[in-house]
């Protein structure tokens, strides 16, 4: 992965092609991030402007100032530690103290590697199903889920009906909502324009 693409593992990559995959995933990662903690080890993998091994987020974040070339900063938290103790040059204590944040209430373990650990599990273990329960919609469910999501109804099915009941169904209607313009016809009787509520309560042979 670091040689590859000149990073680290998990860490994002900026590309002049777009992912139709990263937008719908983003948020997460943020949410992740923030429930994510470092035990400063050696300091040697953990990247001092981009990792939250300080504070919820990374320095970066949080000086947001252009007169600071980030993007050519490449140092780790090992450049601030020495002999198991902090050693922080004067440009950055200056960074720190603006942003109240106190470096001696951060532990260092002496002689070992940094670890990254998961906050809302126990033992500090990155697990799906933790993920989903921490970060996941935790609403109320709706009536008619209990009609959609069924062991015995195929996942296909499912969606189907949850699109159905949500009104996104690729019918015309939806299709004209979006800007595109087209001539409309039901698909089984002919009569009228293709729309959800048509197609299954008044078209005359859905009737039958």
């Amino acid at each position: 992965m670091r040689v590859k693409f000149n990073t680290k593992f998990c860490s994002r990559i900026y590309s002049t092609q777009g992912s139709s995959i990263w937008a719908g995933i983003r948020w997460a990662a943020t949410e992740v991030e923030q429930r994510s903690e470092w035990i400063i080890g050696d300091g040697k993998d953990i990247d001092l402007w981009r990792d939250n091994w300080c504070h919820q987020l990374p320095l970066k974040e949080l000086i947001n100032s252009d007169s600071i070339p980030l993007n050519c900063l490449k140092e780790t938290v090992s450049n601030i530690i020495q002999d198991g103790h902090w050693r922080v040059h004067s440009d950055m204590t200056t960074i720190l103290q603006r942003l109240n944040i106190d470096l001696p209430t951060s532990q260092i373990s002496c002689g070992q590697p940094d670890k990254k650990i998961w906050k809302p599990n126990i033992h500090g273990r990155f697990l799906v199903k933790s993920t989903f329960q921490e970060i996941g919609n935790k609403g109320s469910l709706c009536w008619w889920s209990k009609y959609v999501y069924k062991q015995a109804i195929h996942p296909r099915l499912s969606l189907w009906r949850w699109r159905l009941l949500q009104n996104c169904l690729p019918t015309d209607e939806n299709i004209k909502k979006k800007g595109i313009c087209a001539i409309s016809r039901c698909c089984l009787c002919v009569n009228a324009e293709e729309a959800t509520n048509y197609l299954f309560w008044q078209c005359k042979l859905t009737k039958l």
